[in-house]
C-alpha cells in the first residue's frame, strides 16, 4: 500500500521541470565510521548514497518519523466491508535541491518560492482512484523549510565538512503527512506482500 502511494507521488514529482532526478524513497543510513547520509536503499542492507546534482535539480522523499493509526467505525458500503476503517497517517519528509538560476527571480525568497511551486502541484486530496484496496488517500503539506544549513544538517551527520554547497542553489525540504484510509477487513492485504524468511 505505502509502497503504490509514494511510486505516485513520486512520479508526479518527475512531471515538475525543477528536477532531473527524483528518489522514490531513500533512507538515512549511518556506515562504519558513524557518518549518517540520505541514500538510496539497494537490498540486502545496502544503500547508495544520494549525491546533489549541480547540473540540474534532484530531490528524493524518506520516511519522517512513526506512522499513526486511528480506528474509526464507518458505515458498511458493500458486503465486504469490515465497518471499521484505519486512518493511517505517515510522515514524509521531500528533500530537494535546485539550481536559482532555473528560478523567474533569483533573490532571497527563491526557495520559498520553489517550495510553494511543489507544494501546490503535489497536495491532493485523492492521490489516485486506482488504488483499490483503498477507501481514500492524501497527501497534506505541513511545512516546510528553506533554511539549507539547517536541512542540511539534518540529513548528513558530517554537514560541516561539505564545503561545496553553496548559495547558488536552493536547498531545502518540505514535510508532508500521507493519509490513507483502509478497512480493516483489506488492512492484511494491503501489507502483505509475503515473507522470505
Amino acid at each position: 500500500m505505502l509502497r503504490d502511494v509514494i511510486n505516485i507521488i513520486a512520479e508526479n514529482a518527475r512531471q515538475i521541470p525543477y528536477f532531473n532526478k527524483v528518489y522514490t524513497i531513500a533512507r538515512r543510513f549511518r556506515d562504519g565510521n558513524g557518518k549518517v547520509f540520505p541514500a538510496e536503499y539497494t537490498g540486502s542492507g545496502n544503500g547508495h548514497e544520494i549525491a546533489y546534482d549541480k547540473t540540474g535539480g534532484m530531490a528524493y522523499f524518506r520516511k519522517n518519523g512513526n506512522a499513526s493509526l486511528r480506528e474509526d467505525n464507518s458505515p458498511k458500503f458493500t458486503s465486504c466491508d469490515s465497518g471499521v476503517t484505519y486512518t493511517i497517517t505517515i510522515p514524509l519528509k521531500m528533500v530537494c535541491f535546485i539550481p536559482n538560476n532555473i528560478a523567474v527571480c533569483d533573490d532571497g525568497f527563491t526557495g520559498d518560492e520553489f517550495a510553494e511551486k511543489i507544494i501546490s502541484e503535489l497536495t491532493t486530496e485523492e492521490i489516485s482512484p486506482n488504488l483499490s484496496k483503498l477507501k481514500s488517500a492524501s497527501l497534506i503539506c505541513t511545512g516546510y523549510d528553506t533554511d539549507s544549513v539547517a536541512v542540511l544538517e539534518k540529513e548528513y551527520s558530517n554537514a560541516k565538512d561539505i564545503t561545496d554547497m553553496n548559495y547558488n542553489n536552493a536547498y531545502f525540504s518540505i514535510d508532508f503527512n500521507i493519509i490513507v484510509v483502509v478497512d480493516k477487513t483489506c488492512l492484511n492485504e494491503c501489507f502483505n506482500y509475503g515473507y522470505n524468511g
